[in-house]
């Protein structure tokens, strides 16, 4: 067991290994009801059995495991649901959409995921 086990819920995870992870959103982007100005971000997550917690943060340089919560920049909800085929390495993807998509993250029998909608000026 991936989430709840070597990966604890309720607690901040880095969500990838080594550097923290990062998106680079080269448009400014709504997360459901949340804008986001486009920009770099590291990604963290608050994984708890029934939705996560998808963290934007402006702090590229930190050390993952322990993120500077005060450069959080906003939160966002993911919702859960059972991949098609269990996972066997995380894959964080983005599937483009017209004027948006659907941001994922999968890994062993979860997927946390959230759509997007790219702001045009």
């Amino acid at each position: 067991m991936i989430y709840g086990g070597v990966v604890p819920f309720d607690s901040v995870w880095r969500t990838g290994a080594n550097d923290p992870t990062r998106i680079v959103l080269p448009f400014d982007t709504r997360f459901e009801k949340t804008f986001i100005p486009k920009g770099e971000y590291s990604l963290y997550t608050i994984p708890t059995p029934t939705e996560w917690t998808l963290i934007f943060n402006t702090d590229l340089k930190e050390w993952p495991t322990d993120p500077n919560r005060s450069k959080d920049f906003v939160q966002v909800k993911m919702k859960l649901r059972k991949p098609a085929t269990q996972q066997e390495r995380l894959a964080i993807n983005i599937e483009m959409q017209k004027y948006g998509g659907v941001f994922t993250i999968t890994w062993d029998e979860t997927e946390a995921f959230i759509p997007f909608n790219i702001l045009k000026k």
